[in-house]
């Protein structure tokens, strides 16, 4: 699975290539929360928060809620199913609209991680089932609710974390340096004239503070590619991310740290 989906990645490289795109270059900022709270040994709650800015800092773009309800497999695989609230403002070079809207995003998801030697391995597989909102323009010319459009889409994510001062990551005051790259795939009977929706690659530095807390930061290049097949957003982006975990199952609340 993991071979063709990389497959499908470098053919829609060579694509994009060959046609005559509309690409734009666009600066923005990503501030993200995540954390993974352990309620059992087999079960965890997911939470994520993102607040992504357009030019920067100064003009709003998207805020993003998400949570996941965890079934630990084993110490290397989880099974998940999550849901995920957008809100879309009007952004950039390239609006997909000219209103906000809201997307709710249901999901299922499955996570493995292994290690060979430093190297720190993660794989995410996620299919979401999207009900985008769409609004029509009105006789009072303002923007009203009209339909759900509905959409499929999967995505794959590896992700490598390798740490600097230490042995491994489980460690506080670790450093790290971490990449990862996403591809996300429409399908379905509503996919427009671009089954390749986007691609995001990051490489960045994190440093574990403390057992719960680890923060990350660093450069995400997002590829956004319209669905009329011409438009492609080139977003460069500086990403912070704040990770902090809780361990409920413990009758003392201790703090313990959960690697997602």
């Amino acid at each position: 699975m993991k071979k063709i989906i990389l497959l499908l990645a470098l053919i829609s490289t060579q694509a994009v290539a060959q046609n005559n795109r509309n690409n734009v270059e666009q600066f923005n900022s990503w501030l993200v929360y995540t954390g993974t709270h352990k309620l059992s040994n087999k079960v965890e709650l997911y939470t994520e928060f993102q607040l992504r800015r357009n030019d920067f800092l100064n003009h709003k773009a998207q805020i993003a809620y998400m949570a996941t309800l965890d079934a630990v497999v084993n110490e290397q695989a989880k099974l998940s199913v999550g849901y995920t609230y957008v809100i879309t403002h009007p952004y950039g070079k390239q609006p997909l609209t000219n209103y906000s809207f809201v997307e709710h995003r249901p999901f299922e998801q499955f996570a493995t991680k292994n290690s060979i030697g430093r190297l720190h391995l993660q794989h995410r597989y996620r299919l979401e089932q999207r009900f985008i909102e769409t609004k029509t323009l009105s006789a009072a010319n303002e923007y009203v609710f009209d339909k759900w459009l509905y959409k499929n889409r999967v995505r794959y994510r590896l992700l490598v974390n390798i740490p600097i001062n230490k042995a491994t990551m489980k460690d506080a005051n670790t450093l790290f340096v971490q990449a990862s790259n996403e591809l996300f795939i429409n399908f379905g009977k509503n996919v427009a004239k671009n089954i390749f929706d986007q691609n995001r690659a990051f490489t960045g530095m994190g440093y574990k503070v403390s057992t719960p807390l680890t923060i990350t930061f660093g450069y995400l290049m997002q590829q956004l590619f319209k669905g009329d097949g011409i438009k492609v957003e080139n977003n460069h982006t500086l990403l912070i991310n704040v990770n902090y975990n809780f361990d409920f199952s413990k009758k003392d609340n201790a703090e313990v740290l959960i690697v997602k």
